[in-house]
């Protein structure tokens, strides 16, 4: 028995031995090459066919057996790029060997294929702009084709020799190869965004009262034109011109960056009340390919703003680049916009017993949801729009038909509450008994590309404390009063609300002869009185 026992843990420790041995046999070899392929496609409708790209090494890796059957990875820099890095300069590396923008350690993004909006891409262009610009020697890889055994590390890809007629390169790849890997080229489309900024967010569309600032960024990044060979680099050019609606005057406040450090000088700076345009030398083109260049600024809505309407108060911008210098009128252009809509409503002052007696001469006051007085428009007897300004004496006042426009007013989502308030009644008339509240819900479809609600122009108003009816033109049916009704953003103002109001005393000033009879006769009856008192009581008492 004893005999079977010993017998059968030497079996299970041979068997275990040959276990550990057939690991020891059979464990991975540590990668040291790896291979890149270009993939054969097109690029934004440009052929890459007969283009050609260098694969440059930035950082060469080592990889270490982890312990599990797989390898954990070191890199050191390469000697063509140690200059690229440290103090004083836009990149370094601390002490885990990461790289370093700032403060923030620069993320990948997948492999890091990037967009033109991340730290990657801006590091992938500063890395390709050095390469090419110190002529550090890399492999070429054609489009279509797989580069040869390459040694595994942290690469920069570029495009250098570009056949097609779009000569503004792909954007430049970052790529970690500890593996084959195929790489999909991106093309450099260059970005033209431009957004409002309220409350430190960035949305396409918002609302505002006439009067208020609005604040715009626009973000785009100078081309990368590296790539060409021969360049004249004189012929560049770099163009934003911005265009406002009438409706928003400019408060030629101009900041542009490009790469975060401000510049002041432009080989041109035109400025308009409605807008700008602005180029840049080329030189600073060529200088700072690559870079991401910001414009913020702003403008005033004034009182020729667009009411209800889906149009919207636009500002325009557009961006006119060189495409090929090498070629006669080659140029790319960019375009987008934003829209600030106002809204408005109409306040009509009728008899309180008969809603079709249109009554002239009461006075109102518009307050915001701070109870504070606000700027408003209302409009001339030419129908031009004027200001009341925001001050204790500013007030608007009902016409011959009774009515007065109220316009150039904030709205928003969950609603912006205004309160009616009348300081003046018509002439024989007592002040409306309350304030009326007017609450304007913004309405939105979906969200932009900053994900914030975008307004379409049209709107829902609550009416409180009175009731209001939609002016459909010469169909003028009172009858039909709503508390809450939607416009349909055709750019009138088509919201009425109803100030019904009572007669009070009658003065004689009014031309009310009843009145004055009443009183006459009553000032009779108190004399004949005094009269009987004094001839007929006193007298018999005497």
């Amino acid at each position: 028995m004893k005999k079977n026992f010993l017998k059968k843990i030497l079996t299970l420790t041979v068997t275990a031995a040959m276990a550990l041995g057939s690991i020891s046999v059979f464990a991975a070899e540590a990668p040291t090459t790896a291979t890149i392929k270009i993939a054969d496609s097109s690029v934004a409708d440009k052929s890459i066919d007969g283009n050609e790209y260098t694969a440059f090494q930035v950082m060469q890796a080592t990889a270490h057996d982890n312990g599990a059957g797989g390898f954990v990875y070191t890199y050191e820099v390469t000697d063509a790029f140690k200059d690229f890095f440290g103090e004083g300069k836009d990149y370094q590396l601390n002490d885990d060997g990461e790289i370093v923008a700032g403060d923030a350690v620069v993320p990948g993004d997948g492999e890091w294929t990037n967009d033109a909006s991340t730290d990657a891409a801006a590091l992938a262009s500063a890395l390709e702009k050095y390469a090419l610009e110190n002529d550090i020697a890399g492999t070429v890889i054609a489009a279509g084709a797989t580069s040869g055994a390459l040694p595994i590390g942290y690469y920069v890809i570029s495009e250098t020799k570009s056949e097609a007629a779009n000569a503004v390169a792909s954007k430049p790849i970052l790529v970690d190869l500890i593996e084959n890997k195929t790489i999909t080229v991106k093309d450099d489309q260059i970005p033209l965004e431009k957004v409002i900024v309220e409350d430190g967010t960035e949305k396409k569309t918002n609302s505002v009262n006439v009067g208020d600032d609005v604040s715009y960024k626009v973000t785009t990044r100078v081309p990368n034109y590296s790539h060409i060979e021969n360049l004249d680099a004189d012929k560049l050019e770099f163009i934003l011109t911005d265009e406002m609606d009438e409706s928003l005057d400019y408060n030629k406040d101009l900041t542009v960056t490009i790469g975060g450090t401000e510049i002041t000088s432009f080989k041109s700076k035109t400025e308009t009340d409605h807008g700008f345009v602005v180029e840049l030398t080329a030189q600073q083109v060529y200088d700072n390919q690559g870079k991401e260049v910001v414009l913020t600024y702003s403008a005033k809505l004034n009182e020729k703003a667009l009411v209800n309407s889906t149009d919207g108060n636009v500002n325009h911008i557009e961006l006119k680049y060189t495409n090929n210098p090498n070629e006669e009128d080659s140029y790319g252009t960019l375009e987008d916009e934003v829209k600030t809509f106002t809204f408005g409503f109409d306040i009509r002052k009728v008899d309180k017993n008969d809603i079709y007696e249109d009554l002239a001469g009461a006075q109102f006051v518009i307050l915001d949801e701070d109870g504070e007085q606000i700027a408003i428009v209302t409009y001339d007897d030419e129908g031009k729009p004027v200001v009341v300004a925001s001050d204790a004496a500013a007030t608007v006042t009902t016409d011959e038909d009774g009515r007065v426009s109220v316009a150039g007013l904030e709205g928003s989502k969950e609603g912006t509450t205004y309160t009616i308030r009348e300081t003046v009644a018509p002439e024989g008339y007592s002040l409306f008994g309350g304030d009326i509240t007017v609450t304007i819900k913004a309405e939105t479809n979906g969200v932009d590309s900053k994900g914030q609600d975008i307004l379409t122009g049209k709107a829902t108003y609550e009416i409180g404390g009175s009731t209001g009816y939609k002016d459909e033109g010469e169909d003028d049916d009172r009858e039909e009063q709503v508390t809450e009704i939607t416009t349909d953003g055709n750019g009138s103002i088509d919201v009425v609300v109803l100030v019904k109001d009572t007669k009070g005393i009658s003065l004689p000033e009014t031309g009310s002869r009843s009145a004055l009879f009443c009183m006459i006769g009553g000032i009779a009856i108190v004399l004949f009185g005094l009269l009987y008192y004094e001839f007929a009581v006193r007298r018999k008492k005497a």
